[in-house]
């Protein structure tokens, strides 16, 4: 069973070089790892002052990514750096919190993550394993593919190989 969000590498990559100037996806994950997204991301403190009891919400919990910006004055201090670690924290939060509740309604215990967000990406891959183990009590893992780009290739080579009919082995249209 697969699903998936259209919040992932190909965003990553594009919104990012927007964002922050960097040419590239080295650049953009090198800029990203200096950030600090506590910098642009409104958390739960800057809005109740502490630790917000009743939830169970920590002070440093994100509560709006990039939500300090609203201010206009703060846009103008704003460091690309910030920016593009927010930004990969955004989309990993997204990616795992989707991923993390397909599992759950599924009863899966361990996520396999490819694609290319996850390419080289250290700084994801950390925040994808602490939310994971966060949302699920421990209960719950992440794994990441060594060559996460050719897991589509296999998977649509393994669906060929399971197809009886020709016209779905190669794709052709009934």
């Amino acid at each position: 069973w697969g699903a998936g969000t259209p919040l992932g590498g190909g965003t990553f990559l594009s919104l990012g070089c927007l964002l922050t100037g960097a040419k590239d996806h080295v650049e953009l994950l090198e800029m990203a790892e200096r950030g600090n997204a506590k910098a642009v991301d409104k958390l739960v403190g800057d809005i109740y002052g502490d630790d917000y009891k009743g939830l169970g919400l920590s002070a440093d919990t994100v509560a709006s990514s990039f939500g300090k910006l609203v201010n206009p004055d703060l846009r103008d201090k704003v460091r690309p750096e910030d920016l593009a670690r927010s930004l990969v924290q955004m989309i990993t939060w997204n990616i795992a919190h989707i991923a993390r509740l397909v599992a759950a309604q599924e009863g899966v215990k361990t996520i396999i993550f490819t694609g290319s967000f996850t390419h080289n990406n250290d700084l994801s891959q950390k925040h994808f394993a602490t939310a994971f183990r966060y949302w699920s009590n421990g209960d719950s893992k992440a794994l990441f593919m060594r060559h996460e780009g050719y897991v589509g290739a296999i998977g649509a080579l393994s669906m060929s190989a399971l197809c009886k009919e020709d016209h779905l082995a190669f794709g052709r249209m009934p």
